[in-house]
């Protein structure tokens, strides 16, 4: 009897440690000291440059030919026309200290994603190949590297400068097949630019595989879609990638009429850098997410006591992967490991749940703040916001995590697109969500190309007596929609960032519709002072000093970013196109000037 009552009791233990065991969402590299693997990290970058191949620029404009509606008068009842910008002004000059280093400067050849974050002592201006530090008070640099060199304790074989084996390396296999065909390990043959009819086979690879390659096939070794970001109660920087194998679902170059699944083969993971302190020279903590979640676009907000992690985008194949995931950050700035306490928020295609949403920069960052809010592209005329609530006490939301959003509302507003950018910079305050989406106003014709124009929302979000929230396009509240469009240019590829005074920047790129016209695209940005009743003309951020190829991409994205220490300061960074290179410029904008 006794002997049965303590079989219960421990079958009852058992199930009761089940119950209570976490899943483990979010782990941390064993890189030692932070300041020692910095030391690691800037041998692994003297030796990706001295290898480096300058590659093709493929970041020039594109032009879609998506269609749409015309925007105009209908939005009258709700919305408000942008004046016409019919003059240019100069935007305002550089701070003297830092005006030849970081400000109104193109800091570096670039790629696409430019982003800036800006701490109290430090500015980080990134791509999404390389990151550079600056010293706020006289622009030197004070670290530079790149993606891969950061993140090499997941992206490297062997430690940097040694023939070590990297541990966190090897772990990369995840649970793939040892046998993994190597013609599932490629996307894209390296070295050429299209694949030929009839792609390649495993007995005719253009790369030159070698024993090593094919060791490594399936691991992670790329790292891509870089963001960079500011916590200012901790004082850290926060650098969010996605890495990835070269396995794609297709491999149509090398996996001929899709004779093998190579999707089996496919993993997309998320790595983390947050910073010791502001001195990027005390080092990172180093982590990556467990969930091979397939998806691109990582993208983030972060507050004194999570990070949260969502993707832009989702489908058929993502269902059942996370749609957002919450990590807690008080333990991921004091590099507690080797897990983190974290939940997911799964795709569910059998509810009225969003695929994939875009996270909002809550401004009140502090305990203060008590939710945060997410955008859905609900398609053609819809926006839903989503948001997930805080408990009184942070930790606590580990315990007893919730398993979905919850829909504030969903917005239609006629003749408006939300598919044109990726809500960059979007900013909730004071019960007010602000974003901005560009869209095809004009159609081409004669030599006119097809002209685009931003959307500006500012969106009622209130907390209502029951605790929840309430998004709904209602003038009494609030609620705006402005638009900024011209027969002559096209405005494209903007971001948005707000002040708590409820002052407003957007930046984007202007660019002829004239395909005959010899004027050169501009770096643009606009304002919105809360206490005037009009936007601002639009202030010249920067002139590039050559005409473009209007077939292909300009930018992937553009960053506008508040200044968290100074109440008047806004900070830009763009592509920029000088002396046949292409570059990152950044500006400082300052409201004290208007």
């Amino acid at each position: 009897m006794q002997n049965t009552l303590l079989t219960v009791l421990l079958q009852l233990a058992v199930i009761a440690c089940m119950c209570q065991s976490k899943e483990t969402l979010l782990v941390r590299a064993n890189i030692g000291k932070p300041a020692e693997y910095m030391r690691q990290v800037r041998i692994f970058y003297q030796l990706n440059k001295r290898n480096t191949v300058e590659r093709e620029d493929r970041y020039s404009f594109e032009e879609r030919g998506e269609t749409t509606k015309t925007g105009g008068e209908r939005f009258s009842l709700e919305a408000k026309t942008i004046k016409p910008d019919l003059k240019m002004k100069e935007g305002p000059p550089a701070i003297v200290s830092i005006q030849t280093k970081i400000n109104n400067k193109m800091i570096d050849d670039g790629g696409p994603d430019p982003m800036v974050a800006v701490g109290e002592k430090t500015i980080l201006v990134g791509n999404t190949s390389w990151l550079k530090f600056f010293d706020k008070s006289n622009g030197n640099v004070l670290e530079e590297t790149d993606l891969t060199s950061l993140f090499w304790r997941y992206l490297s074989p062997t430690i940097p400068g040694t023939s070590q084996p990297n541990p966190d390396f090897a772990t990369n296999f995840y649970d793939l097949p040892n046998d993994i065909p190597l013609a599932c390990t490629k996307s894209t043959p390296c070295g050429v630019s299209e694949c030929p009819n009839g792609g390649y086979d495993d007995n005719d690879l253009p790369c030159g595989e070698t024993d090593a390659i094919i060791e490594n096939a399936g691991r992670i070794t790329i790292g891509y879609d870089l963001r960079v970001f500011y916590q200012k109660e901790h004082k850290r920087f926060v650098i969010v990638a996605a890495i990835r194998n070269q396995s794609s679902a297709h491999n149509d170059c090398y996996n001929i009429d899709g004779k093998i699944d190579c999707k089996k083969y496919v993993i997309r993971l998320a790595a983390f850098a947050v910073s010791v302190s502001e001195n990027p020279a005390d080092g990172f903590y180093i982590y990556r997410t467990t969930e091979n979640n397939v998806r691109d676009w990582p993208n983030l907000a972060v507050d004194q006591d999570y990070l949260v992690l969502s993707y832009k985008g989702g489908n058929a194949s993502t269902n059942g992967k996370s749609v957002v995931t919450v990590f807690s950050f008080r333990q991921m700035k004091d590099g507690a490991g080797p897990s983190v306490d974290a939940f997911r928020i799964k795709q569910n295609d059998e509810t009225d749940a969003p695929k994939g949403v875009t996270p909002v920069q809550n401004l009140l960052t502090n305990q203060y703040s008590q939710a945060f809010f997410f955008i859905e592209n609900a398609g053609s005329e819809k926006i839903r916001i989503w948001y997930l609530k805080k408990p009184a006490v942070a930790a606590d939301i580990f315990k007893n995590p919730p398993t979905q959003l919850v829909k504030a509302g969903e917005i239609t507003i006629a003749d408006a697109e939300f598919t044109g950018g990726a809500f960059a910079g979007a900013t909730y305050y004071d019960n007010m969500l602000y974003t901005v989406s560009y869209q095809k106003m004009y159609p081409a014709s004669g030599t006119k190309r097809i002209g685009y124009g931003l959307n500006v929302f500012q969106i009622p979000v209130v907390e209502q007596a029951s605790g929840g929230y309430k998004a709904w396009k209602n003038i009494s509240q609030g609620f705006k929609h402005s638009i900024f469009k011209s027969e002559s240019h096209s405005f494209r590829n903007p971001s948005i960032a707000v002040d708590l005074l409820h002052n407003i920047v957007i930046q984007f790129v202007r660019i002829p519709r004239d395909s005959t016209s010899s004027e050169f695209p501009n770096i643009r940005y606009k304002v919105k002072l809360s206490h005037r009743p009009d936007w601002e003309y639009s202030q010249l951020a920067k002139s590039w000093d050559a005409r473009h190829n209007e077939t292909k991409k300009l930018v992937d994205f553009s960053w506008v970013a508040k200044d968290p220490f100074k109440l008047t300061h806004f900070w830009q960074s763009h592509i920029y196109k000088a002396n046949g290179k292409t570059g990152t410029w950044v500006t400082q904008i300052d409201l004290g000037k208007f």
